[in-house]
Formats: structure tokens, sequence, C-alpha cells
């Protein structure tokens, strides 16, 4: 038998296979080469992509907006690639494409559509399927935050931290809101105003992220003029006592009026500088569009013409803060002095 497989009588037909195997290894040394080659080539390559892939998804989000460049805007392009809004290429690039998927989500997600990567869209980002971007760490920046910050104020709520909400939001340059210590429908309509400047989502509930956005403005601009306090009532009369016995007060004399200061004439209390945001009224569907973005619009009329009246500001950068959100809109919003 040992004759069919070529071995000789001493030799069992494995052992003579093996030694015959090695001898034709060795005569071809490149193939075996090339193979040892291809196998590191493949697995090096999966080796290589593994940690490439996990530093990616360690990017923090922060704010980014046409122009911008870096490993923040590469991320960001790739969140977007991996849930279907088209970036082109990922080249850590905030152009023209970028900048077209970013208000296409933010509409879809119901956010500001400004084409600008804010908190509120990183967020949204960030929760999205095979999301390449993480929350930013917390530092200090020596802001100035409010005591209410990881608290949401809203419609009926009461209290100090309303006032101070209060009068933050009259330091911020909403001068007509009355400070009450409850929050009323005044206050939510403030609140909206406030979010449709600051680019963040129109709920008229004051979340954390609002008041952030408040006090880091209020801490680069402090305001001039004191807070104000809820007025109350100043010594009260106590309940079930008598009233104190008082003598009775003369009669006042009378008020003599002079040419400089006719009787009946009401002082003006109105500041003397401000400015309106107004839009002229070029259609009877113009309030209503307004209304989508200042919910407390109102119509005006002059000997020019009508026009709707969206806000009042103490100063110019406020107005055009709110003008420039109506013109992103279409509307042809002005700012005008007071």
């Amino acid at each position: 038998m040992n004759q069919y497989f070529g071995a000789t009588p001493t030799q069992n037909p494995l052992q003579f296979w093996l030694k015959r195997s090695g001898s034709v290894g060795q005569c071809r040394p490149k193939l075996w080469g090339r193979l040892l080659g291809a196998s590191l080539f493949v697995f090096g390559a999966i080796a290589i992509e593994i940690p490439g892939s996990a530093v990616l998804a360690q990017t923090a989000c922060t704010t980014v907006k046409r122009g911008d460049r870096g490993a923040t805007v590469s991320a960001v392009q790739q969140t977007l690639a991996n849930n279907g809004y088209p970036v082109g290429t990922v080249d850590g690039v905030f152009g023209d494409m970028t900048e077209i998927s970013i208000i296409s989500f933010q509409r879809a997600s119901n956010l500001d559509p400004d084409g600008v990567v804010g908190s509120a869209t990183c967020d949204a980002l960030i929760k999205l399927n095979n999301s390449t971007l993480v929350k930013a760490p917390t530092t200090s920046t020596g802001t100035v935050a409010t005591a209410t910050s990881t608290t949401t104020l809203k419609q009926g709520d009461s209290g100090p931290a309303v006032t101070t909400l209060q009068n933050s939001l009259r330091s911020r340059g909403f001068s007509d809101l009355a400070v009450t210590g409850v929050f009323d429908e005044n206050t939510t309509n403030t609140v909206k105003r406030l979010q449709v400047i600051e680019g963040l989502p129109v709920t008229g509930e004051a979340d954390p992220t609002t008041q952030t956005r408040l006090s880091q403005h209020l801490a680069k601009n402090p305001p001039a003029t004191p807070v104000s306090t809820p007025t109350t009532p100043a010594n009260p009369a106590p309940i079930n006592q008598p009233p104190p016995l008082t003598t009775p007060a003369a009669p006042p004399a009378p008020t003599v009026f002079t040419p400089a200061q006719p009787a009946n004439t009401p002082t003006t209390t109105e500041p003397e500088d401000g400015y309106n945001v107004i839009v002229p009224a070029r259609n009877n569907d113009l309030l209503a569009q307004v209304r989508i973005i200042v919910p407390g619009a109102n119509l005006g009329r002059t000997r020019l013409g009508s026009y709707v009246h969206a806000g009042t500001y103490s100063n110019r950068y406020d107005a055009e803060s709110l003008s420039n959100k109506l013109k992103a809109r279409g509307l042809d919003a002005r700012v005008v002095k007071r």
C-alpha cells in the first residue's frame, strides 16, 4: 500500500507527505511572503479604523456657524450625514451645504432656523442616532448665575424666584414688564420675546437655558439702574384691632394754580429715549405673521399709514436683534427712535 503513495516500505504515507510539503514550501518563499503581507494589511486596516471612530465620538459640541473650521464642524457634518442630512464632504469647513442642512434640521426639530449651531441645536444633535457629538464640559467663566438657573419657571408660579426673573428681564431692556412676583401672562410674553432674540425655542417658560442666557447677558452688560421689588402696603393695620385714636387733621389749604402749572394737566413719565420696532402694514395678514415671532404685537396708525408695532426697547442692540429676526422671515422690519 505504501507504494501507491510513493513512500518506501520503512515510511508511512503521512510522514512522506509532510516531508514532501515542507520541501515544496521551501522552494516557494515568495508565495508565503505575499500571503503574510496581505494578512497584515487586512488586519492592520481594522486595527487603525477602530480607535479613529472612538476619538470622533468624543468631540464636544460648541457654538459654530458659517465660516468656522475645526473638529466640532467635522463632528456636526458627520452627525448630519449619519441622519439623512447631506453636507457634501465631511471636511471640517462650515460652508453652504452645512448651513442648509442645519437649517433643515432646525425646522424639523422645531428650533429657530438661523443656521447657527447654538446650545439648543447642540442638544438636539447629541440626541440623534449615531451622533458624533457630546456635551461640552462646563467651566467657570466668571458669569453670574441666577439662584433659579436649574428650575423652570412658568405661568402661575410666584415667589422670590419670579421676582428675580422679572427684575432681570427689566434690566435686559424689557422695561414695560411690571415686577409683581407673579408669573403672569405679561411675564410669559416677555420671556417669549427674549427667547426670540436669543434664538431659543419659543415656549414662554423660563427654563434653565433661558435663565442662563439672560444671566450671561447681564454679566456682560450690567444694568445701570437698581432693580425693583414688588409693592406691598406699608405697616398694615392689625386684624381685629381698633384703629388708634388720632386728633382730627386740619383741612388742607386750597391749591393755587399758576399759568406755569395749569390745573388738571397730567405729567409725562414716558422716557425721552428708546427704540421701536415696526413693520409697515402692506397686507391684511401682516399682523398674524408678526405675532408668530412676537405674540404681543399690535397695530398702529400714523398720518403716513398703518404699521405693526412689534416691541419697544431701551437700547438699540435689542431692537436691532428683533428687527433682524423679523427680516429673516421676509418682513420689512425697521427700527425707529422713539
